[in-house]
């Protein structure tokens, strides 16, 4: 470890080589520091309050230490367990690079998946965007006053299914999602390293022309932008008037 400035505290996280992918959830982390010594790998330049995110508990298998005054101290423990060691210190994107499997941009049925992956989230926006199907759209959208779907959007999904967006949500069944940029996100979820999202954007939307819807399996679908609509009784059934909806 660095040797610190007398008084300084610094803290440590120490892991087995064979568990570095568990540190994907703390990558986006880019003041991070990453050392290798023998079969293990320790980070470090984390704040005081890091320690206690849920990036940092989510991870398995670690161990966490402070140094100070040119010890190694277990954390939350008063003696010391080891000297500072010398090593070498790298940029934690520098040690662990982004990889980016194939993407697949089917429609609905997607198979293949991308890391990261989409996980709960600590916080919440409101919902601006609805996922449901045309039967509860339309036994909605047929006896539903005006007013109610005044600057609504819509736009009509794989011939059984409906993408609304505009607030508030219409009282009506179905998965809502939030907008981050071009993303459509399942509300409650982020991405695991929010830092690559613009990456996976440039991957699979590089003119920017589409929403990329997010399933919370972490696979996706595209909607293109010029296919949505205002919704109206009106575009609704000259969209949806070849479709028996009645089955």
């Amino acid at each position: 470890m660095e040797t610190n400035v007398a008084g300084r505290v610094r803290l440590y996280l120490k892991i087995e080589m064979q568990f570095k992918e568990d540190l994907g959830s703390i990558r986006h982390l880019t003041h991070l520091k990453i050392a290798v010594e023998g079969n293990h790998m320790w980070v470090t330049n984390f704040d005081s309050g890091q320690f206690e995110s849920l990036d940092i508990k989510s991870i398995p298998y670690k161990e966490l230490f402070y140094s100070k005054n040119g010890q190694l101290y277990p954390f939350n423990s008063l003696l010391p367990c080891a000297g500072n060691a010398p090593l070498k210190w790298e940029p934690i994107t520098t040690v662990l690079p982004i990889k980016l499997d194939r993407f697949n941009p089917n429609f609905f049925g997607v198979t293949e998946r991308i890391d990261p992956l989409l996980i709960p989230s600590q916080t919440e926006s409101e919902p601006t965007i609805m996922l449901c199907s045309l039967s509860d759209l339309k036994e909605y959208i047929e006896s539903a006053p005006e007013i109610r779907l005044k600057n609504k959007k819509w736009v009509l999904l794989n011939n059984t299914k409906a993408l609304l967006l505009g607030t508030p949500l219409l009282p009506i069944k179905g998965n809502v999602y939030e907008v981050q940029n071009d993303f459509i996100i399942p509300s409650g979820f982020q991405f695991e390293l929010i830092s690559i999202a613009s990456i996976i954007n440039q991957q699979i939307n590089p003119t920017y022309q589409s929403w990329i819807v997010w399933n919370t399996d972490s696979t996706y679908f595209k909607v293109e932008k010029e296919k949505v609509q205002p919704l109206t009784l009106s575009s609704f059934r000259r969209s949806t008037h070849s479709l028996n909806l009645n089955k």
